[in-house]
Formats: structure tokens, C-alpha cells, sequence
């Protein structure tokens, strides 16, 4: 029922105490401070709801899975955004929420609480390239506010990565600026964009505490070998699809 690795050892008893906003939690690794790292989604207003309604396991699953749930329903409502028969959008849906990527993750539970908001986002934009009013606009940004608090920066960058490109893409070359000059289009761009450094503000809470704890942290300075010691050799890139291939909790078959 537990989500396996960190989900269990640090995810449920970091879950139960961050609903009730303790900084104390004397059940993960001998009593540690909950407000001195990221991780432990303090400021994540849906999982401290949800941990304080249900202070128990079956909170921590149903947070989990509504994550789950939202990643495959939004994939649909965009893709039916764009006009896509409803099969088609709801197999989407089904794929995105099952991918290789969802379920390799499944242990590191922030991981998935961070992706679900993708599809969000790009919901949000789409909603606000077809419709132009702000109210979408500020929906977008607190998707990806909401994402940063999920506390796994690193996938709230790549759905920048993911989502920038389509904001300057769909603003540029889709059907309803077609006729528009240059300029409305760049505009509109420009606009949509700033759902960025709006998301960025509205996590600030937890962005400036981050920016200034850089100094002390040591991963920023590893080595590219040591980065690329963790690298999936060639005859493991099947994984990549099926992440349980070679069975679980194993990284995949090793020559002799």
C-alpha cells in the first residue's frame, strides 16, 4: 500500500508531521528538523490538507494516488483542449499516468507530486492562448507554484523545459494568431510566459530559504565523472519504457 523506499522510511512519518506543522519529527532519522531541507513539502498545502484529515496510511496513499489521477486527467482535458477525439485524449491520459517515468518513481513520492502538475500547466496555457483572460494566466502560475512546493526543483525545471518552448510555439504559429502581426503574437508570448517568474514568486517561501542554503550543499560542485557514474549502459535503454523489465529493485542485467 506504501509507496516502497523513501515513501515508506521517510514519506508517510514526514507526511504525519508536517499536517500538524511541526518543526520536530522524532521518527525519521533519530529526530531530525523538518523546515531544514526540501523534501519534506512543509509548505505543500494539498498534502498538508489531506495528512490532516487522514493522519494515517491510507491518507498518505490517497495523496499519492489523487497525484496519479491527476497527471492522467489533465493529460486528457488538454489533449481534448486541442481538439483530439476523447479515446485517443483518454489513452493519452492513461499512458502519462502509467509511463515508465511514474512508475521508476514511484518510491521517490515528491517526484510524483511534482510531475502530476505538467499537464496542469499546460492545461492552464493552452486554456489562456485560447481565451486570453488572466484568470487562466494566474492558474498556470500557481500549477507551477504549486509544483516548486512539491519539493523536487529539479522536475519543476524540466516542466519549464517542456512547457516554455510550447508557450513560444503555440503563440507563434497556432490558428487563433494566425492573422495577428508579429508583434500581438510576441506580445502574447511574452504574456504567457510570465507564468515563470510567477510560479517562482508565489513558492518564494521556500525558493529564498533554498538560494541561500546553496553555500553548505555539496552536490552543486560534483564531478562530470562522478554525475556520470550513475548513467544507464546501452543494453538497459529498454528500461527507459519498461522500467520493471529486468524485475524490480534491480538495475538491470550486468555482464560477467
Amino acid at each position: 500500500p506504501l509507496a516502497p523506499g523513501d515513501g515508506y522510511i521517510s514519506g508517510l512519518p514526514t507526511k504525519l508531521f508536517g499536517a500538524n506543522l511541526s518543526a520536530w519529527n522524532p521518527y525519521l532519522q533519530a529526530g531530525t528538523y523538518t523546515f531544514k531541507d526540501i523534501g519534506f513539502q512543509f509548505l505543500y498545502l494539498p498534502s498538508v490538507l489531506l495528512m490532516a484529515i487522514f493522519p494515517n496510511p491510507f491518507g498518505y496513499n490517497l495523496l499519492i494516488l489523487t497525484h496519479y489521477s491527476l497527471a492522467g486527467l489533465f493529460t486528457f482535458l488538454f489533449l481534448k483542449k486541442l481538439h483530439l477525439a476523447t479515446f485517443p485524449a483518454f489513452l493519452a491520459g492513461l499512458i502519462f499516468m502509467f509511463s515508465g517515468f511514474a512508475s521508476a518513481h514511484l518510491a521517490h513520492y515528491m517526484i510524483i507530486t511534482t510531475m502530476a502538475y505538467l499537464p496542469i500547466l499546460l492545461y492552464a496555457v493552452e486554456t489562456y492562448l485560447q481565451s486570453r483572460r488572466f484568470l487562466h494566466l494566474f492558474l498556470a502560475a500557481l500549477a507551477f507554484g504549486l509544483s516548486l512546493f512539491g519539493d523536487y526543483p529539479a522536475v519543476s525545471l524540466y516542466i519549464g523545459m517542456v512547457c516554455f518552448p510550447y508557450i513560444w510555439f503555440r503563440a507563434l504559429t497556432g490558428q487563433e494568431v494566425h492573422s495577428k502581426p508579429l508583434s500581438a503574437r510576441l506580445k502574447t508570448a511574452a504574456a504567457a510566459s510570465a507564468v515563470f517568474p510567477g510560479g517562482l514568486l508565489i513558492a518564494a517561501a521556500q525558493i529564498f530559504p533554498i538560494l541561500e542554503s546553496l553555500p553548505l550543499v555539496t552536490r552543486e560542485k560534483i564531478t562530470y565523472e562522478f554525475f556520470a557514474s550513475f548513467s544507464f549502459p546501452v543494453y538497459q535503454l529498454p528500461m527507459l519504457l519498461f522500467p520493471y523489465l529486468f524485475g524490480a529493485n534491480v538495475s538491470g542485467p550486468y555482464p560477467s
